[in-house]
Order: structure tokens, then sequence, then C-alpha cells
């Protein structure tokens, strides 16, 4: 009996030192990710959370926010300075304090931010950005509505430097689906006269009273609210939607290939 007792004293001081120096496990998921991604992740995540709403996810702004990925001003940012106004917020504008992430909060979302503004590794072009040029001017029929370096249309935004803080994927989304993530500012704008004509844009101008809009053709028109019998709102980008059809893969590579290069410059 006491030589039974003795053995499971020794068993289980065994077990014990062996818990006291073996090496602790990770679970698997956070062994085999690398501290990097997870930090990736979670400024990606606090900025979707707290600044998209204001800002847009891509940082380009949005009704109640600017445009913080693109601005010169705002890219000349040291990250202290970033910090300090994420910390505190600005007095006497729409931008509150964020305290509440603390430190390691506030730094993941600055590098998220830094990313947007695209102040990481250059990207291999999936494509040629000669071909693609000649897209963007000819078949493809983007100058239409789009700019670039003073030449195109100016009726859709100006893309000189839209590339700048995307990545291929993001580019060549939006140009197969134009209508996800849409901003409310570049939707389309149906207007109906008294008189019955119908006219089609977007809005450049407007208030209670007054509407003013400018047609894909560039003509500008300036309404009375009164005036009009209808004025509607559709939930479409001006863009055709219709490119990953008349496109080829290499096309829109290409295609692709050629905003990212004009970002880079």
């Amino acid at each position: 009996m006491q030589r039974a007792l003795l053995r499971l004293s020794r068993i289980a001081f065994l077990l014990c030192v062996s818990r006291i120096f073996l090496p602790i496990q990770l679970p698997a998921q956070q062994a085999n990710t690398p501290a990097g991604v997870d930090d990736a992740l979670e400024g990606k995540r606090i900025f979707a959370t707290s600044c998209a709403a204001c800002h847009g996810l891509d940082g380009h702004g949005a009704e109640r926010g600017p445009d913080i990925a693109s601005k010169a001003e705002i890219r000349q940012l040291g990250d202290q300075d970033l910090s300090r106004i994420v910390q505190d917020g600005i007095a006497g504008t729409g931008m509150p304090s964020f305290s509440v992430l603390g430190p390691d909060g506030i730094q993941a979302v600055i590098r998220h931010l830094r990313s947007l503004q695209g102040q990481n590794s250059p990207e291999k072009l999936p494509g040629d950005p000669g071909r693609g040029k000649d897209l963007f001017f000819a078949k493809a029929g983007c100058s239409h509505c789009h700019m670039v370096n003073g030449e195109g249309g100016f009726i859709a935004s100006d893309l000189s430097r839209y590339a700048g803080t995307l990545t291929a994927k993001d580019i060549r989304s939006a140009i197969i689906d134009p209508n996800q993530n849409l901003d409310p500012r570049r939707r389309v704008l149906a207007v109906t006269t008294r008189e019955g004509k119908t006219l089609t844009g977007v809005a450049r101008n407007e208030d209670n009273f007054s509407l003013q809009m400018q047609e894909i053709d560039g003509t500008f028109h300036l309404f009375r609210k009164s005036e009009l019998r209808s004025v509607e709102y559709q939930t479409r980008s001006l863009m055709p939607a219709d490119y990953g059809s008349r496109l080829s893969q290499q096309e829109i590579d290409d295609l692709v290939s050629y905003l990212m290069s004009l970002g880079k410059r």
C-alpha cells in the first residue's frame, strides 16, 4: 500500500514539473498566423466600425467626412500628428475623440490608413499599361466620362490618382461591378419636367428649392423644384455595368495596370 502511494506521489510530482517546464502551446490558428497579419486585420476592423461611416471604407470621404486617403495635407501629417487627432478629436468639427481605442488600437488604425494612402509595398501590375491606355481612350470608352491628366470627360471623377491607394483587386472589382459600395453622390439622377421631358445625369448642387444637374454630355441645367414633375435618384452608377462581358480578362487586367501606373507617378 505504501509503495502504491509513493508511486502515485512521484507521478503527480512529475506531472506538475512537466506543466511548469513545457512550453505553452498556442491555438493552431494563433501559432500559424503572423503578428503583422493580426495587426492589419485589427486596424481594418477598427477603421470599418469607427471611421468608415464618415470617411468611407476606402478613406476617400463620404457625406459626413473628408477624404483622408488622397488629400495631400492629410498624407503629409506624421504618425504622431494623426495619433493626436484620433486620440483627442478636433474641436469645432465633426471629428470626435477615439481615446477609447487605446494606444494599440489607435496605432493599428493609423497603419491601416497608411495602407489606404498607398504607403505599402508596390504591387506588381497584372497586365500591360500601354494596352490599358489604348482601351481607356478607345474601346472601353472610359475617357467619355473620366479624365486622366487633363484628358477626357468630366461628368465622372478624375482618375489621375485614383489607383494610388487601391489594390489591383479593388480596381478590377470597381470596373466589373460599379454599383457595389455606391457613393450616394455618384448615383444617377432622373429629372422629369412638367412638359414630360426626362433628363438623366448627376446632381451638382441641390437645396430645398433648386437643383443643378449635369447630363452625361456635360450640359448643365438649373431647375426650380416647383417646376419639376419628379426627381428620382436611382440606385445605380452612371458607369456601365457590363465591362465583365464586353472586355476580356486580359483587357481588364491591362486597364487595371494603366490606372495603377498612373497612381504610382
